[in-house]
């Protein structure tokens, strides 16, 4: 599910199912507008590096290359 999809403060924020506090503080913190040593915000990073994995699992062609492995290795 969700946490084999995102690690927590690299590609997004995770929080318990009905946690109403941790999801606020989930949101407070995507608004701060803190920003680290390279003047990044906490929101810009998360959404970069979701940019980031979705090119790379998303990728149709390393997808095919890797299905066509799997069936090399049934047959």
């Amino acid at each position: 599910g969700i946490p084999d999809m995102i690690t927590d403060g690299r590609n997004g924020l995770l929080f318990r199912t009905g946690d109403a506090k941790a999801l606020a503080k989930a949101i407070s913190r995507l608004w701060d507008e803190e920003r680290d040593r390279e003047g990044v915000t906490l929101a810009q990073r998360l959404s970069a590096q979701s940019v980031r994995r979705a090119f790379i699992v998303h990728d149709g062609e390393c997808n095919y290359l890797r299905l066509l492995e799997i069936y090399r290795e049934i047959w």
